[in-house]
């Protein structure tokens, strides 16, 4: 299943779905970085970085579909 998100996810980037701040979410949040280091990183604050993280999961799990709703 990681492989399959991994995927989705190189996809919606390569057809500009993904914007470029969602992207450098994505990778910050894969460099394990802390909620106020992205905060720092992206120029908000705590709670916008979470809920720009909580709407990019559900943007994902939208285009995974079947494969993230059973």
């Amino acid at each position: 299943m990681k492989k399959n998100i991994e995927n989705k996810i190189k996809e919606l980037t390569e057809k500009k779905i993904l914007t470029e701040r969602e992207t450098k979410l994505l990778r910050l949040m894969s460099e394990s970085e802390s909620l106020n280091d992205m905060a720092k990183n992206m120029d908000c604050n705590r709670n916008t970085v979470t809920k720009e993280i909580n709407r990019l999961c559900e943007l994902i799990a939208f285009y995974l579909g079947g494969i993230v709703t059973g």
